[in-house]
């Protein structure tokens, strides 16, 4: 490959891992704002999850069609490869960990239907579990 060529790949690979780490930080932010509003109660905070979710959907789209266009217009090898189907799976997970945002804020609007109940301190450690995982 060139030298021309092999440096916009790798200019093409770091765009590529901005992306990932973008879609990482939406992600957390999403994660921890649903939790939140579960924790809180917040119906107006538990209501707004699903259109930050709409902006993880569409990086992940982002990310796996340049994805896809360098492996099949590059042919990366070795490292390069393996970088490549990472951030592909980690996009796919990342994009799950927004759906499960949604779905904490779906569950948190039909809890507000209902008289609220005693804390419960083990909801709390699993929310500070989860969050730590995902900023890990």
């Amino acid at each position: 490959m060139p030298e021309t060529s092999r440096r916009q790949f790798h200019d093409r690979l770091e765009d590529l891992q901005g992306k990932l780490i973008e879609m990482a930080g939406e992600a957390e932010e999403l994660l921890g704002r649903s939790t939140t509003a579960l924790l809180t109660r917040d119906q107006a905070l538990a209501a707004k999850i699903r259109e930050a979710d709409e902006r993880i959907d569409r990086l992940e789209v982002m990310i796996d069609e340049e994805a896809l266009e360098l492996l099949a217009l590059q042919q990366p090898l070795a490292r390069d490869l393996r970088h490549i189907a990472a951030t592909l799976k980690i996009a796919n997970d990342l994009e799950r960990v927004g759906d499960h945002a949604v779905k904490i804020s779906r569950a948190t609007l039909r809890l507000l239907q209902h008289p609220p109940i005693a804390d419960v301190p083990q909801l709390e450690e699993m929310v500070g579990s989860v969050r730590r995982m995902v900023a890990d």
